[in-house]
């Protein structure tokens, strides 16, 4: 049981790491857009860039909560199935 317990929290580490750092890329995507707003880009180039880096951060939450609950599922499936043993 507790190597099952010990393979969750791996994946749970090493994921959210993963997703940190892609959160991290959204973050100075953010940052470039208020820089390329303070230049006086158009309007339209700092929306666009704006909605992206929105958009991107939105989606990595997105897969996170979706990969926290795959795992948590998978967890709580073998625990089930090992009990039953």
């Amino acid at each position: 049981m507790l190597e099952i317990v010990g393979r969750f929290a791996l994946h749970m580490v090493v994921g959210t790491l993963l997703f940190a750092v892609v959160a991290g890329l959204a973050v100075l995507i953010w940052v470039g857009t208020q820089w390329l707003e303070k230049m006086g880009v158009p309007y339209y180039i700092f929306t666009i860039t704006e909605g992206v880096a929105v958009l991107f951060f939105a989606l990595d939450i997105l897969c996170l909560v979706i990969f926290v609950i795959a795992e948590s599922l998978k967890l709580l499936r073998l625990m089930w199935t090992h009990a039953w043993k």
